[in-house]
């Protein structure tokens, strides 16, 4: 029993041993790596870098700054403005010593160069040239445009009437013509119209044109009255607007026929007295056969143009009815005669 009890004890002293040899034979080079630094790292600070401009200017040591070899952090984001935190600079130097080297400090700044606004390569054209300025004075002399044109409509130019004073074209049904090419491109720039209007004139028209005083129109209201008094019919306020007020349409007239004539008398009205488009739809109804007053005033057209189409529709319904009618009628005298 005391056997077994000394063979226990000297086991359990023997595995100890060995644990506490193994264990200090792994960890022994840490221990010596560690032995070592201690003798050979001595406690003197590590001195800092020195920039070659700073030792060429010769700048005390005492008030330089430690470079940080370290890269700045990354800016930092918020709200979508870049943040960049700010670099902490070491500087043990005296203010006396800062305010002596201000002046070499002063050398390693880049030079500032002075913001001004870049000056354009290419002068801008906003001044017309001598030849612009000629070409102007010789086709619109008469004309007071603005300094900035508007462009002309594309193709306008086969299209365009023309005047000249002589054949059966008289100078209200080359206005009336003229208004309406202007309609149909949609035209809204009174200095458009305005020189359409003088490339309009031909021969003797367009000599008389630029004979007129420099500058001496300045509106197409101008411009318009201008021209039918010098090629226009010798007629007075009251003749053209008696010739309008007794339009009517005649007993065997078309339709179609009709609605050119009224529109015709209603373009050659000066412009002081023509009435408003509204005002010339009544005038219209009223000129009609009296089968057609009543059902166009139903129809409420937006437009004299549309107010012509709804004519020529009512009176094509107004047309089928009597023929049906008519074969009614022939329907029932065959059956009474049956």
């Amino acid at each position: 029993m005391s056997k077994g009890k000394n063979r226990y004890q000297f086991m359990s002293l023997l595995h100890e041993v060995l644990y506490f040899f193994f264990s200090s034979f792994f960890s022994f080079p840490s221990f010596i790596e560690n032995f070592f630094l201690c003798f050979v790292h001595s406690d003197v600070p590590e001195p800092p870098l020195i920039h070659s401009a700073l030792e060429e200017e010769g700048i005390p040591s005492s008030c330089v700054v430690d470079i940080d070899l370290v890269p700045s952090p990354l800016p930092i984001l918020k709200d979508e403005i870049c943040i960049t935190p700010p670099l902490r600079v070491e500087c043990p130097c005296s203010p006396e010593e800062v305010e002596d080297n201000s002046q070499s400090s002063q050398t390693l700044l880049p030079p500032v160069f002075p913001t001004e606004p870049s000056q354009p390569l290419v002068e801008s054209h906003d001044q017309p040239t001598a030849f612009q300025v000629r070409i102007r004075n010789r086709l619109f002399k008469p004309l007071r445009l603005p300094y900035h044109l508007n462009p002309y409509p594309h193709d306008f130019f086969e299209y365009l009437p023309r005047f000249s004073g002589e054949g059966d074209v008289t100078a209200e049904k080359h206005m009336e013509a003229f208004e309406t090419l202007i309609d149909q491109f949609e035209i809204i720039h009174e200095d458009v119209v305005m020189r359409m209007f003088s490339r309009s004139l031909s021969g003797d028209v367009a000599v008389w044109f630029r004979c007129l005083e420099t500058g001496s129109i300045g509106s197409w209201t101008e411009l318009y009255h201008a021209f039918l008094k010098g090629w226009g019919e010798n007629k007075s306020l009251d003749q053209y607007w008696s010739e309008f007020d007794v339009l009517r349409r005649g007993e065997d007239e078309a339709l179609i026929i009709f609605n050119r004539r009224f529109f015709s008398a209603y373009r050659s009205l000066p412009v002081e007295i023509r009435p408003t488009e509204t005002a010339a739809m009544v005038y219209y109804i009223m000129a009609q056969h009296p089968d057609l007053v009543f059902l166009l005033r139903e129809r409420k057209s937006s437009s004299l143009i549309h107010l012509f189409e709804d004519a020529l529709e009512v009176e094509e319904n107004i047309r089928a009815s009597r023929w049906t009618r008519k074969q009614a009628d022939l329907y029932m005298q065959e059956e009474e005669d049956y």
